[in-house]
């Protein structure tokens, strides 16, 4: 019976390992897509002025 119950929870940790990595891609498309809408909304002069502020942080 031990054995049954170890190859349940390793089962299960692989599965919970699968929902965690599906959601962080999700995320990482949810928000790359606010991103794309976000560029869209801004004008360009204001655009270019975040980027140089963005490079000089992180640069």
């Amino acid at each position: 019976m031990n054995n049954l119950n170890g190859a349940i929870i390793v089962e299960n940790r692989e599965f919970v390992n699968k929902a965690k990595a599906i959601i962080i891609v999700l995320h990482f498309f949810a928000n790359k897509f606010k991103y794309l809408q976000f560029i869209k909304q801004c004008n360009a002069k204001w655009l270019f002025l975040l980027k140089n502020k963005i490079s000089d942080k992180y640069l």
